[in-house]
């Protein structure tokens, strides 16, 4: 196993989630019909990678796994379909934010669904990073007002969490077709959404949302995916969990180098709280750690 090259291939993979929040600023359409296109882009990209690797989908545990294949792959349809809303509704920065509080969610879920124990270290940086996720609201600065938003990032971290907890319910089910499955369930659930709240009339075609549509499906989810898979059984969970803070960190300096946008030092100082708590929560310190999957964003 080359570690360096594994490890650039994770690195890689979180650079590219970490710009698809510029990309939804850039597409003049709907949410859900972005989510739709990258769910059918991606699980064809997926498929292909497959064919190269003259490997076919196991339809027999696909079967096996029918019912929570098709929960989890509508949860992740409806989590994009949150998500690319909340950049419409506050600053990419927020939204991603809100949305890196998943982790966290699906800790406390855990302790009550597997019975998971909930260490002093863990309980002080949820709330480590409950607080946080007040100072980025800015509910102290501004009241109630504009929280649409981080309510969408937050209902959009609450679903992705429900796919890392159905995930382990399915560890009998390859990673590849396990995605694909869950991205092909996803574009069928987002599509029938979309094709009956969106107006199609209003579009006009034209070549760049074209081209950055198809990127958001072949580059952020197929190639990032790709990557992602490739890497992260051949890495130590502590490597995984470390190198997934790369997109949001990077989605925050963009958002402020290339759309402008302002952050109030109460805002950053909550950032911090809410990565540091989610960072220091996943790390074992003083610890090695064996390759394993942690779930990417």
């Amino acid at each position: 196993m080359n570690r360096k090259a594994e490890t650039a291939k994770l690195a890689l993979s979180m650079c590219i989630f970490g710009t698809i929040g510029l990309f939804r600023r850039w597409i003049p359409y709907s949410s859900g019909l972005i989510a739709c296109a990258r769910g059918v882009i991606g699980a064809l990209f997926l498929i292909c990678v497959l064919a190269v690797k003259r490997r076919r989908i196991d339809w027999k545990i696909v079967r096996k796994y029918m019912l929570p294949l098709i929960i989890s792959g509508v949860c992740l349809g409806t989590n994009w379909l949150l998500l690319f809303e909340a950049y419409n509704h506050t600053s990419v920065s927020v939204a991603t934010v809100c949305y890196y509080m998943a982790p966290l969610i699906a800790t406390v879920a855990a302790v009550f669904l597997f019975k998971e124990k909930l260490t002093a270290k863990k309980s002080v940086c949820i709330l480590v990073a409950c607080l946080g996720l007040i100072l980025v609201s800015g509910v102290l600065q501004d009241g109630f007002s504009g929280l649409t938003g981080i309510l969408l990032g937050l209902g959009a971290a609450v679903l992705y969490a429900s796919v890392v907890l159905l995930n382990r319910y399915m560890d009998g089910i390859g990673s590849y077709d396990r995605t694909i499955m869950q991205l092909a369930v996803s574009s069928v659930a987002i599509g029938i959404y979309t094709a009956l709240t969106d107006d199609f009339s209003q579009y006009t075609f034209s070549w760049l949302p074209a081209v950055l549509l198809l990127l958001v499906g072949v580059l952020h989810t197929g190639v990032a995916y790709t990557l992602y898979f490739g890497s992260m059984n051949a890495l130590p969970t502590q490597t995984v969990s470390i190198f997934s803070y790369i997109d949001p960190v990077l989605s925050i300096l963009l958002s402020a180098v290339i759309l402008k946008e302002s952050l109030t030092p109460l805002a950053v100082i909550g950032m911090v709280m809410v990565l540091g708590g989610t960072v220091i929560s996943e790390v074992s310190f003083g610890k090695k750690n064996d390759p394993g999957s942690k779930e990417s964003l």
